[in-house]
């Protein structure tokens, strides 16, 4: 089997949640002479951490860092496995140093202020947010984070004001879709959901939420359907 076929082969097995499967295909594209060897290493790591294999995935982003230390994809999703490690300091360093790499990249103030937020600096992250909205107006995960900091620190006006921006970037009627919730919010499910999976199918879990975060814009309405799913602290 080729290259490419050990990939989409692969990358099927993901989005059906067969990482072992997965990781199989993907250790069988190491082997081929035009891999890309740091994707792969960074596609195992993936897999891994949705298995929750944290400590294994770790060592396997490492390798694609080693391989492509300017990478600053490859470290952003290893600030995510460290996050979910329970490591956010160490998450943070690497979202710092992704954040030097793509100073003009939103999405990594947006990372940034996350993990900001779940060591307490939620003053930091409004300040990241806000930098991700100027760079990118038409974030809506953005400003609907944003609101729930603000809320949190009782500015519930200007809450309103950036839940309301949301509402009318993503075309959906104001209020109906946002629950207040703190942004650092934890779900009793195990996080076996996919990213890729429609909000209508399951609740989504904890883990496919932080995805969304780290990543980019297409996990909005993962996102809100997330929070609206009955969540506790």
């Amino acid at each position: 089997m080729s290259y490419q076929e050990n990939l989409k082969k692969a990358r099927n097995l993901i989005a059906e949640g067969k990482y072992a499967q997965a990781i199989l295909f993907l250790q069988q594209a190491l082997k081929c002479s035009e891999a890309k060897v740091s994707y792969v290493y960074s596609q195992i790591a993936w897999a891994k951490m949705k298995s929750e294999k944290y400590d294994d995935a770790l060592k396997d982003f490492d390798k694609a860092i080693e391989l492509e230390p300017a990478n600053a994809h490859y470290i952003s999703e290893r600030a995510v496995c460290k996050h979910l490690m329970g490591k956010h300091s160490l998450a943070l360093l690497d979202l710092d140093y992704a954040l030097k790499l793509e100073p003009e990249n939103p999405y990594r103030y947006s990372s940034r202020a996350y993990v900001r937020d779940r060591i307490g600096d939620t003053e930091g992250a409004i300040q990241d947010y806000l930098k991700a909205i100027e760079l990118d107006p038409d974030d809506s995960i953005a400003y609907n984070n944003l609101g729930l900091l603000e809320e949190k620190l009782g500015r519930i006006e200007s809450a309103k004001r950036h839940f309301q921006k949301a509402d009318e970037l993503e075309k959906i009627k104001p209020h109906e879709a946002f629950t207040k919730l703190p942004l650092n919010i934890e779900s009793k499910e195990q996080p076996t959901a996919s990213t890729q999976e429609k909000p209508t199918k399951k609740k989504q879990s904890y883990l496919s939420v932080i995805f969304s975060v780290f990543t980019t814009k297409q996990g909005f309405a993962e996102f809100l359907s997330f929070i609206k799913n009955g969540l506790k602290q």
